[in-house]
């Protein structure tokens, strides 16, 4: 039972260790790829609902 403890406490705590993506988004650059990202994904459903509604 305690080696099964071990298990199941490890990954608490490596989910818990890496703050990487949290400093990446803190950084300018990461708000900056994200904005970016959000923008790409928005505008191609927008085009694709043109796409839908200029066809029918």
């Amino acid at each position: 039972m305690q080696t099964y403890n071990d298990i199941q406490e490890t990954p608490a705590s490596d989910d818990a260790k890496p703050p990487d993506p949290q400093i990446e988004t803190n950084t300018v650059s990461g708000t900056f790829f994200k904005a970016l990202f959000y923008v790409g994904i928005s505008s191609i459903i927008l085009l694709a609902v043109y796409c839908l509604v200029t066809t029918k």
